[in-house]
């Protein structure tokens, strides 16, 4: 039977990602997250505008190791600044969420 604390140590995460990310229109190549191998948990992210909480870009899941290299936003934005909220979503063998970690980044679009 699990403790509270096996859980708790089952689900920590790591976030190593660029700090900077440049779209040209709704494309960045300078955006990237890896999900380190110390990791135990798959992961996806969900990046929220911070001011209006519309989201903007769903990731795909990524595997313990793996890394995800550019994002094409799901929505288009005009040239400019803008203060984000990434929210990573740790998932189970079966997909199933088992906690979340917020992290916040500017992102920048031509």
């Amino acid at each position: 039977m699990a403790t509270e604390t096996e859980n708790t140590e089952d689900a920590y995460y790591t976030a190593s990602m660029s700090l900077n990310w440049h779209f040209d229109g709704k494309e960045s190549k300078d955006a990237y997250v890896i999900n380190d191998i110390e990791n135990t948990r798959t992961v996806y992210f969900d990046m929220f505008l911070a001011d209006s909480g519309e989201i903007i870009y769903s990731s795909p899941y990524i595997p313990v190791g793996a890394e995800l290299e550019g994002v094409t936003l799901d929505t288009e934005l005009e040239s400019g600044t803008y203060e984000t909220i990434l929210v990573y979503h740790l998932v189970d063998d079966d997909k199933n969420e088992l906690s979340t970690l917020s992290v916040a980044l500017t992102i920048h679009v031509q």
